[in-house]
């Protein structure tokens, strides 16, 4: 008979590391086989980082156990037994194209809701798209069509209406069903033995796929589990031992994508409470509390703080903020939506501070054009250059400027070429010798050569002001609340500004409810310093200092 723990704690008290220590035990103890130990969770790095922890220990090969191992995601897994032989549908050009072939609209994403949310309709999302969105959300529910649309169109006017929708699903189901294609729900359902008709309740069907023989699974992150994942992992797991479930049902943000924090809470009544935040202060695990103690099933699970001080500050949004914002330090920059993130972007633009997305992008972090502008600085302060640098500068650098030959005809195409030699590095002084003209020289030496790299100007005078490494892997990240999910910084902005399709969905408990969970999520991610960021608007989140 399979056992349950439920490893339930608040923000910064360890779960990730409580798991792994407990994966230790399981393997001191209990299990001689690395293949035995299932693991899921909804992040590379969580996956990657239990993989590497387990292989080392057994002194096998990290590649190899996530290859042939049982350390996967909940869709890798279908993926895996099921042995699918229809086709995935990606979001690649090519699906792109194959879908808007088969609807006769513009398509320009196949995956479903964005982090605003299910019931906020973006500008950039197509009516396709919004309907698609809703078939997966009422999918991994494992509810009709209609109360999820309903629900969408309460909140939002701009969604399709429930007509056009229909045939947007019927279209898609009978265009997968003729080409042999098949989406990641689509794996989850056929695993876990559910069908679906666009106009009808899902039914209740026969599983394809083998059970995994796995005694242990560790399932983290398991609150943020829907209807038909929460299905599929308990059939994965119905021929083990042990089954670990990690996670906070005070951090189930992902409502949009079905997830539903009840489920993960259903699995037993054996749990083990982390109540020792490491993370947050006082400060902070106050006002989280009192963020999440107006949810309509709050329970205190009895978290205390970190030992180290931390301070909560409000301030108006049209202030200079951007100036207490140094880029040495660790700052995450939170809000709402991603159309309000670029907000945030442009003001920290507009003060020549360098920033990252929390997936690591941005106009800033462009590496091959930001090692290409070192290679022009150093080249201007009469320091050596290396072969690949030099390459590098072909794929910037034009041919000609104001109709003056700065490369000598024929430099581009060899460089392209070019595989061996001039290990050395070359110095400016002999730049002839690599195809570079006098004009290239002078350009060099009166610093135009700035405005032949995008956004040069702005890259050198904050490498100036900052630091390389301020730029090359700034410390300052900007994210939506949901993206910066495990994300933590020593200095954390949130900006409360909302919409009203926000405020509309806050208007029913189920909406009201993910929107403190969001609250909470959002101000326990500082280690010491929070700063509440409010400006005029309607609408805002429910945050008081």
């Amino acid at each position: 008979m399979t056992q349950s723990l439920l490893l339930i704690g608040g923000a910064g008290t360890g779960k990730t590391t409580t798991l792994l220590r407990t994966m230790d035990k399981v393997l001191e103890t209990g299990v001689t086989d690395v293949y035995g130990i299932g693991f899921v969770s909804f992040t590379r790095a969580a996956r990657r980082e239990a993989a590497s922890r387990a292989a080392e220990k057994f002194g096998v090969g990290l590649d190899d156990l996530e290859q042939n191992g049982w350390f996967k995601t909940l869709h890798s897994v279908c993926h895996r037994q099921l042995s699918a032989s229809s086709q995935l549908i990606a979001d690649s050009k090519k699906d792109r194209e194959w879908l808007s072939n088969l609807l006769g609209e513009e398509v320009n994403s196949t995956t479903s809701a964005g982090e605003d949310g299910v019931f906020e309709t973006s500008a950039e999302r197509t009516d396709p798209e919004v309907a698609l969105s809703l078939w997966h959300h009422c999918r991994n529910r494992l509810t009709t069509l209609k109360p999820v649309w309903e629900r969408a169109s309460f909140c939002d006017q701009r969604t399709p209406s429930l007509d056009y929708c229909l045939s947007v699903i019927k279209k898609y189901e009978t265009g997968k069903r003729l080409d042999h294609r098949m989406d990641f729900t689509d794996m989850l359902a056929e695993y876990s033995g559910w069908k679906f008709s666009p106009g009808g309740d899902p039914s209740p069907g026969t599983p394809r796929g083998e059970v995994p023989d796995v005694p242990v699974w560790f399932l983290d992150e398991a609150q943020d589990q829907s209807a038909l994942s929460d299905a599929v992992a308990r059939r994965m797991t119905s021929t083990a031992k042990w089954v670990y479930l990690v996670g906070d049902p005070y951090q189930s943000i992902f409502g949009f994508t079905g997830a539903d924090p009840q489920l993960f809470q259903n699995w037993t009544d054996n749990r083990k409470i982390l109540d020792q935040s490491f993370r947050c202060p006082k400060a902070f695990t106050d006002l989280g509390e009192s963020i999440i103690r107006n949810c309509s099933n709050y329970w205190d699970r009895g978290i205390r703080p970190a030992s180290h001080d931390g301070s909560v500050e409000t301030i108006d949004y049209r202030h200079p903020w951007p100036e207490q914002v140094k880029p040495y330090e660790s700052w995450l920059l939170l809000c709402r939506s991603n159309f309000i993130a670029r907000r945030l972007a442009k003001r920290l633009d507009a003060s020549g501070i360098p920033w990252a997305s929390v997936k690591g992008n941005s106009s800033w972090t462009a590496p091959k054009r930001n090692k290409a502008i070192i290679a022009m600085r150093d080249m201007q302060n009469n320091n050596w250059v290396s072969v690949e640098e030099w390459k590098l500068l072909m794929d910037y650098l034009p041919v000609k400027v104001d109709g003056k030959e700065i490369l000598t005809h024929g430099t581009k195409a060899h460089w392209q070429r070019y595989d061996g030699g001039f290990e050395e590095g070359i110095h400016c002084d002999e730049i002839s010798a690599w195809g570079g003209t006098d004009e290239f020289l002078r350009i060099l030496r009166s610093s135009r050569w700035t405005s032949l790299i995008p956004n040069a100007p702005d890259v050198l005078a904050a490498m100036k002001k900052w630091g390389d490494e301020c730029v090359l892997e700034p410390k300052v990240q900007i994210s939506t609340i949901h993206g910066a999910k495990g994300s933590e910084a020593d200095n954390v902005l949130l900006l409360t500004t909302t919409s009203s399709q926000v405020a509309r969905s806050s208007e029913e408990q189920v909406g009201r409810d993910e929107e403190l969970r969001l609250g909470y999520v959002a101000v326990t991610r500082a280690r010491k310093r929070l700063i509440i960021a409010s400006e005029p608007v309607q609408h805002r989140m429910e945050i008081e200092a």
